[in-house]
């Protein structure tokens, strides 16, 4: 590959994915990839989202084969990081959110896997590295699988606190649908001369009384606006202090493999802040979980309501 890059000759790989663009093999490329392969937490974290091509699935039959649960643990592992691969390939959020919230859950149910991490841990010493990472990077890894794996929805949430769009977030944190999100400001009804029909008294007692349903389902709309923007701000500012303690570790990290001393203490420190953080924002998120639910049922009722309005004698 080094003769190649020295050459300018481009090359690629039968495990490329062309879909997340071309895998860049220059010789500083090739450098930069092999220190990271002497960096013990730089390695078992990049590792984390290799394939171990395993297109093969397990016998479920085989319960006597002490392999079959590593077996089992590469095949889940290279489904749940293809399935990633796809969703965030892709140039725009799926209008089905369950491409991403199912890509997501069997990512986690990947990385909450035992054998999964018993199976890292014997490639690590299969390796030969030295150092070999130690329990601690592996802990702290394990921690942080999850968070790596939705970086780039958080990336759009950021974007979203940014813009005050709150219907993204609600569907980013799976509690609405894309579909819903134009629903406060493409959904109109307008009121209508009353019909000189028989039935028109109906028609106009009911189109009132769906107007007040309306009128009162958006007010409490705008209401939770008001309620979950402070919240998503907090979440923001959450995500940059979490992300500039990352930096910070990473370059912690780079100075230890280097043969440089850091302060042990105040990296241990960096590391608790950084996982107190991270449960700061998923705490948030759980206490207005309702609020963010009664948006969701709220913009489908309007569009349920409005839908009837429209249905209505002219």
């Amino acid at each position: 590959m080094r003769k190649l890059a020295l050459l300018d000759i481009e090359n690629s790989s039968e495990v490329d994915f062309p879909s997340l663009g071309q895998v860049r093999r220059s010789e500083s490329d090739i450098r930069s990839a092999v220190g990271r392969l002497e960096n013990p937490s730089h390695r078992i974290a990049d590792r984390l989202f290799w394939l171990y091509c395993s297109t093969e699935q397990p016998d479920a039959s085989d319960v006597g084969n002490i392999r079959e649960p590593l077996k089992k643990s590469f095949y889940e592992h290279d489904q749940a990081l293809e399935g990633l691969f796809r969703v965030y390939s892709s140039t725009s959020l799926s209008n089905d959110h369950s491409a991403w919230t199912d890509a997501l859950r069997r990512w986690h149910i990947c990385v909450e896997s035992e054998d999964y991490w018993k199976l890292s841990s014997m490639l690590e010493h299969l390796g030969a590295f030295e150092p070999t990472a130690n329990a601690d990077e592996s802990r702290l890894l394990r921690c942080n699988a999850m968070l790596m794996a939705s970086e780039p929805l958080l990336i759009i949430a950021r974007q979203a606190v940014a813009d005050n769009d709150l219907v993204l977030i609600a569907v980013l944190y799976g509690m609405a649908t894309p579909n819903s999100s134009a629903t406060s400001q493409s959904s109109i009804y307008q009121p209508t001369a009353s019909s000189t029909t028989s039935d028109s008294a109906s028609s106009d007692a009911t189109r009132n009384d769906l107007k007040v349903q309306i009128d009162a389902g958006r007010a409490r709309i705008e209401a939770l606006k008001l309620e979950l923007e402070p919240v998503a701000n907090e979440m923001g500012t959450l995500k940059s202090q979490i992300q500039d303690l990352d930096s910070q570790m990473k370059t912690l990290d780079d100075q230890k493999s280097s043969g440089e001393s850091i302060d042990i203490d105040d990296y241990n420190a960096k590391v608790n802040r950084y996982n107190d953080l991270v449960s700061q924002r998923k705490l948030l998120y759980t206490e207005h979980k309702a609020s963010f639910d009664e948006y969701e049922d709220l913009l489908k009722k309007d569009d349920v309501l409005i839908a009837q309005y429209n249905a209505l004698p002219r």
